[in-house]
C-alpha cells in the first residue's frame, strides 16, 4: 500500500493536458421561425437572391412558444 506524502521520491509526476477546446466554442445557433416570418422573408425585395430554407419546414409543437424550426 502506498501512502501519499510530499516526499519527492514518492510523488507521482502528473502531467495536465490542455482542456478540450471544443468547450470554449459558442453554442450552435438555432433559429425558430414562425410561418409569418418565413412568408415575409420570401416576399422581401432585395438586391440579394431570395431567402430559402435548407431544410423542410415543419411545426415544432414542443418548441418554446411554438413555431417552425
Amino acid at each position: 500500500m502506498v501512502m501519499p506524502t510530499s516526499d519527492p521520491e514518492t510523488v507521482y509526476n502528473i502531467v495536465y493536458h490542455g482542456r478540450d477546446q471544443r468547450r470554449n466554442r459558442p453554442s450552435i445557433r438555432r433559429y425558430l421561425l414562425k410561418k409569418e416570418d418565413v412568408v415575409e422573408m420570401m416576399s422581401e425585395e432585395t438586391d440579394f437572391p431570395r431567402v430559402y430554407l435548407t431544410t423542410a419546414v415543419e411545426e415544432d409543437e414542443n418548441a418554446r412558444g411554438g413555431g417552425y424550426e
